[in-house]
């Protein structure tokens, strides 16, 4: 499961602060898996109960250097994993930017996007999506649809066309990235 994993994600062509794949072992049992957001313990303790030997998470406990020392919180988190045989893989920017499974292909499938292209390069990477709306939307109708589709609340900013039709996705942090969507005559 984890070869499949790391070659459908193509782990190898991103570079990421994320140490993407498996990141804690178990004794290599796979019955049920549970997939989450963050590598936390809430996230570990409702898979626990649910049964799941294998979590699945975005952003998951090894970046840069942060597992040089495991004490305090990684020490607990650890411990969890390994008292309940539990296996952590996570993907970061790899899974942000899959072509089928990818948060934001996603996105933009579920915003009824056309014209669905590759969209903003990070550290050479392109990690986003754009797109068309089938038809413009006011500002408020957007927004309302943003937050429909990411089950949430979203965060927003009043400026920009009134109309928004030309839509770019990157999920994270990405405002540092905004003059590539200026520059490719995105609305939003």
């Amino acid at each position: 499961m984890v070869n499949f994993l790391n070659r459908e994600l193509r782990l190898d062509a991103y570079r990421d602060d994320s140490h993407n794949g498996l990141q804690v072992a178990n004794s290599g049992e796979v019955t049920r898996v549970c997939c989450g957001v963050d590598a936390s313990l809430p996230f570990f303790e409702a898979a626990a109960a649910a049964g799941a030997n294998l979590l699945i998470c975005h952003h998951g406990l090894s970046w840069g250097d942060s597992l040089k020392y495991i004490t305090g919180l990684n020490y607990r988190l650890i411990r969890f994993l390994v008292e309940h045989d539990m296996a952590l893989w996570a993907c970061h920017l790899p899974l942000d930017a899959h072509a089928k499974y990818g948060n934001n292909a996603c996105i933009a499938r579920e915003l009824g996007l056309r014209k669905i292209a590759p969209f903003c390069s990070y550290h050479g990477q392109i990690i986003g999506w754009r797109g068309e709306l089938p038809r413009a939307l006011a500002r408020a109708r957007f927004y309302a649809l943003v937050r429909r589709v990411v089950g949430g609340e979203a965060r927003t900013m009043d400026f920009g066309p009134a109309a928004i039709r030309r839509v770019g996705i990157v999920s994270g942090g990405a405002a540092a990235e905004v003059a590539q969507a200026a520059e490719a005559g995105l609305d939003v």
